[in-house]
């Protein structure tokens, strides 16, 4: 699995030229690391330690993406459950602001207070839209604002995905019989939120909502397998 793994780095083109001057001995020997840590194998390594390893290899996201399709390949290849991928993947997510040396999402949104403003002015929307409200018509509005106010601080916080596991969204929504037309409105009225808040970085909205995307499955009850 080490070999393969490291196979796939040395093949990407962007992977390649960050590790081109490390021996293969030492890339066996850290996607052993790697791979032990995130299948909570034997490795001492510790979260606290991902930040300084990584450091020098000025890694961006676009070399974290390589890594993680990689990765993904590895694991599919390795003949793993889908199930267990799904959860190994988010365990390397949590890690991911620690791998890039950048500030969480939280951060680059704007903090707690812009996510006081997005909860706000979603459900504010959502109240007045005609195929949503009759969703809030048992509900306690005040306890499922705060509730969304938590999930989203932890959700695009760093190292929060893998403590937001998302079989609990899938509980909360599993009888609100919510379709992809429900769905697409939540994405689309989060875009539109984040310009209010001149948030329009066409990166930064993207990451958001590929993000948010990562709920889609759970919240609609579908398979795995709907990428």
């Amino acid at each position: 699995v080490v070999k393969r793994f490291a196979g796939h780095v040395q093949a990407n083109k962007i992977l390649s030229e960050v590790f081109k001057n490390y021996p293969s001995d030492k890339l066996l020997k850290h996607s052993r690391i790697m791979l032990e840590f995130c299948l909570k194998g034997p490795t001492k390594y510790a979260g606290c330690d991902i930040t300084p390893a990584h450091l020098n290899l000025k890694i961006t996201n676009q070399h974290y993406l390589a890594m993680r399709e990689a990765f993904e390949r590895t694991l599919i290849e390795s003949k793993l459950l889908e199930q267990d991928i799904i959860y190994v993947m988010a365990d390397l997510d949590y890690y991911k602001y620690d791998i890039c040396n950048e500030k969480c999402l939280l951060d680059r949104i704007g903090g707690e207070k812009n996510i006081e403003h997005i909860v706000n002015s979603f459900y504010l929307k959502a109240f007045q839209t005609e195929r949503l409200c009759h969703f809030f018509k048992n509900t306690d509005p005040i306890l499922m604002i705060r509730n969304q106010k938590f999930f989203f601080t932890r959700f695009f916080r760093a190292k929060t995905v893998k403590s937001c596991h998302f079989k609990d969204l899938r509980t909360f929504h599993l009888n609100m019989e919510l379709k992809e037309e429900h769905f697409q409105f939540f994405v689309e009225t989060m875009a539109d939120i984040l310009k209010e808040l001149n948030i329009e970085n066409p990166q930064l909205q993207r990451e958001v909502i590929d993000w948010l995307g990562r709920t889609k499955n759970d919240v609609l009850n579908k398979k795995y397998e709907e990428k």
